[in-house]
């Protein structure tokens, strides 16, 4: 864990620009808003830059909502 957060510092503190999955609040990502999930992100000097979306099956974007729903329910 700490090898990581060590990475992470100095992705920030350098502006690396490195991708990383990282849990964040979906802003309309992969089509679902107000839910945190760990997913690819670029960290910078501002913190999480931006969120790549990846193509996702059909069988991934079920299983990815079934979470959603499944996360939404208990939170």
């Amino acid at each position: 864990m700490g090898v990581v957060i060590n990475q992470l510092v100095h992705s920030i503190l350098t502006d690396a620009g490195r991708v990383y999955p990282l849990s964040v609040v979906l802003e309309g990502e992969y089509g679902h808003t107000g839910v945190s999930l760990s997913v690819p992100c670029v960290l910078g000097r501002r913190g999480i830059e931006r969120v790549i979306e990846i193509p996702l099956s059909e069988e991934e974007k079920l299983k990815m909502q079934l979470s959603v729903e499944t996360l939404k329910k208990y939170l």
